[in-house]
């Protein structure tokens, strides 16, 4: 199992080591990327986010507003300590929730066509997935 660690590992280092472009390269990964898994997350999401209330109504307790938060990953998918912990709490439970709980789901994804997939999963035909998977607004009156 470790050749493929070392390969996987070196092929993000090669990116993140590229002059100049190498390391945004890397944090964009993990901002744009999601698992093509149903019911992962974001890298920022998973990391939970920042968050602000906006309280239109000070003088009484709790959020009259609304609260945004931003889920820009503080962390880089590059390195293999933070893809590992990604990997293990996020991307395997919710694959592991899919193939109990729908088998016939599962086996589709593992079996459709690479290329198909990849076409799904380019960012220009993500757009307004990834600007929802990058900020949520909450309108709150506690």
């Amino acid at each position: 199992m470790r050749e493929p660690h070392d390969t996987i590992q070196q092929s993000y280092d090669d990116m993140r080591g590229r002059p100049e472009t190498g390391e945004a390269f890397t944090r964009v990964l993990g901002l744009v990327g999601d698992a093509s898994v149903p019911d992962t997350r974001t890298l920022g999401q998973y990391e939970g986010g920042e968050t602000a209330s906006f309280d239109y109504v000070r003088n009484l307790p709790g959020v009259q507003g609304h609260i945004e938060t931003w889920y820009v990953p503080s962390q880089n998918i590059a390195d293999f300590e933070v893809r590992w912990d990604y990997i293990e709490n996020d991307t395997l439970p919710a694959w592991r929730e899919l193939a109990n709980s729908d088998p016939a789901r599962a086996r589709e994804l593992v079996g459709a066509s690479v290329p198909e997939r990849i076409a799904d999963r380019r960012l220009d035909s993500r757009w307004p997935e990834l600007l929802d998977d990058l900020h949520d607004s909450e309108l709150t009156w506690q």
